[in-house]
Parts: structure tokens; sequence; C-alpha cells
């Protein structure tokens, strides 16, 4: 095919080979990599064959001229990787026996014998001081802390539809406004003029966020302020309105009862 003008060239399936069949070739390279010398010749030979129908070259030619890497040495440096790996996992259990001498005779085959030789050969692989791999969260953190509780509802108040003209007018929402707390938080409220933030549903900012709506942004206090007519109108528009700044853990959603 590469002597042809139509088609995929050399260097088009060498992206073909590297990015869809290679891979698929090393999965779990670092468990099989000892096999016998017959067994891994044979995953040689589909890299062979690959080399092949890019160019018509002997095979040890062809891996210098398309740049592909034997399997044998990919395999030696997965394993090396694996080795370092294991030495700074803390509370794996080959880092142990990786650490100390063995007990008893080690089978030519076995996954620390490979590993100790390929560490000679390579000296400065010891010169490094293997520091510990930082562990992951296995638990989110969600599941472990609380999360701010939002309240959907005003003690005492039922629901809209259920409310005689006297009780709207009393618990309709007209008073917006902000005030500085002791904390150096910022809270913006919305309640009835006369319950101020006491009551009602309120949106506590600390100074960062506070500084990042006033700099420059569409949607401003200004708008906050204009929709804390509603509670879910309040919360939407605040969501909203911060979704884009990275700065969702500083915002604490509150509603203040009598």
């Amino acid at each position: 095919m590469s002597q042809s003008n139509w088609g995929a060239d050399d260097r088009i399936l060498k992206k073909l080979y590297t990015g869809r069949v290679r891979p698929v070739l090393e999965y779990g390279m670092t468990a099989w990599g000892t096999a016998a010398k017959s067994n891994f010749e044979k995953v040689s030979k589909v890299q062979n064959q690959a080399a092949t129908g890019a160019r018509s070259t002997p095979i040890q030619e062809l891996e210098t001229i398309t740049g592909l890497e034997p399997l044998e040495d990919r395999r030696d440096t997965k394993m090396l990787v694996q080795a370092a790996k294991f030495k700074r996992l803390p509370n794996h259990p080959m880092k142990n026996r990786l650490a100390q001498p063995t007990k008893g005779r080690l089978k030519r085959g076995s996954f620390i014998h490979q590993a100790r030789i390929l560490e000679q050969k390579h000296q400065d692989t010891k010169e490094h001081d293997p520091r510990e791999i930082p562990l992951c969260r296995t638990n989110p953190a969600w599941n472990e802390t609380a999360f701010p509780l939002i309240h959907c509802s005003i003690p005492g108040v039922g629901k809209k539809d259920s409310q005689d003209g006297a009780v709207k007018n009393e618990v309709r929402w007209t008073g917006t406004g902000k005030k500085r707390l002791g904390s150096g938080h910022t809270i913006l409220f919305s309640g009835r003029s006369d319950a101020q933030h006491s009551e009602g549903v309120a949106l506590l900012l600390n100074k960062k966020t506070e500084k990042a709506l006033l700099e420059g942004k569409p949607y401003g206090p200004r708008l906050l302020r204009a929709r804390f007519h509603s509670k879910w109108t309040m919360t939407m528009t605040a969501t909203t309105a911060l979704e884009d700044l990275d700065f969702a853990d500083d915002i604490a959603l509150l509603s203040h009862r009598h």
C-alpha cells in the first residue's frame, strides 16, 4: 500500500497502529510480561505485521525507520515504572517485597526478579529517593461533610394556593438589601420589609465572591437584587451568576427562620 499513490500512507498507518492497536497489545503488560519468550513473540508478530504493512523492509531496520520501539523495550520500561510505583505506595504489599531480600529462590519469570535485573542495568534509577504517591480520596467529600441545608418553605406559611388575600399581602416579600456580618461575609436577603433578614431567604457571600460579582460581570448584585423577590428565582439567579466564576464552594444558600 505504501507503494501506491492513493489510500493511507506509512505515516497514517503508524498513527493508526500506535493509537488503536498497540494500546490493546500492551494492556496488562506488567502482569504477563514475564511470560515465556515464545508466548511474548506471538504479540510481537502483530507489531511486525503492522510495520510491514507500512514498509516492506526487514523488521530490525524497519523499527529504526518507522520509529516504533520493540515491544520488548516497551515491556521493560513499563516494568521499571510499575516497580517504581510499588516503592512509592506506602500501604501496598509489593513495597515490602521489593525492599526486602527474598527468603527463597526467585523464579526467573517473576516480576520482582525481572525488575531487579532491569534496575541493575539502569543504575540511574537507584539514585532517586522514592517519594510516596499521595493517595486519592476513595469517598467523595460530599459524603463526609454536611451540605448546607436549603429550606424551600417559610415556617408558619402554607403554599400559595392555600393562602387568602390577607395572608398573601402580609407575607409578600418586598424588602431586599444586604448586610455585612461580623465574620466579614455579606448577606443578601429578601423578606418582608419589617422583618429584614431575620426570615425569608438569603444568599451568604464571602469577600472573594462578592468582589468577583462587582468586577465587570454582566450579572452583578444589581441583577441579584432585582430578582430577589422569590425563593426559586433568587436561588436560580444566584447559581447561574456564579457558575462561571469557580466560587461555587464559597456560596451557602440559607433560609432564615423567625
